[in-house]
């Protein structure tokens, strides 16, 4: 949540009436033991969401005038 609020106010000492909450997920590379916590970070995600009032993929809110997409991308980097 401090994060999404950062955003907030980047965008108004900016004075922007739009801002992207990106969040960036690597796919590749992830060792067995780390599964767990890679899942329990989607989950983290989907409640992230739902105590905004989003869907559990995001979505966009306003407030303080500002118009906030948060949306979570995955990459591959593989070649």
């Amino acid at each position: 949540m401090t994060s999404t609020m950062g955003t907030f106010f980047e965008a108004i000492k900016n004075s922007k009436s739009k801002a992207l909450f990106l969040v960036i997920v690597f796919t590749d590379g992830i060792p067995p033991k780390e599964e767990k916590a890679v899942n329990e970070n989607n989950k983290d995600y989907v409640e992230f969401c739902k105590c905004l009032g989003l869907p559990e993929n995001g979505g966009t809110i306003n407030k303080l005038n500002i118009e906030l997409t948060i949306k979570k991308i995955e990459i591959s980097l593989k070649s």
